[in-house]
């Protein structure tokens, strides 16, 4: 069991980077699974970066707006 102290804090900006860096990761072994050279394992790195980026920039978000009670 992972202790609560060790998860990332939503609330704050390096979830932004750590959903960019799973991001790429799970983008370069979804081409590695798939056998691809290595020009589409570093596209779809790219891209995998970019949607984690996006997912932990709306985490974020989403987490600051409820801190602030906005909704």
């Amino acid at each position: 069991m992972v202790p609560v102290a060790a998860l990332p804090n939503p609330s704050e900006p390096g979830v932004i980077g750590l959903g960019a860096l799973v991001g790429g990761f799970i983008g370069h072994t979804a081409a590695w699974i798939r056998g691809g050279d290595e020009d589409a394992r570093v596209r779809l790195s790219i891209k995998g970066s970019y949607y984690g980026t996006a997912i932990g920039l709306g985490i974020y978000v989403l987490t600051n707006v409820r801190a602030v009670s906005i909704l």
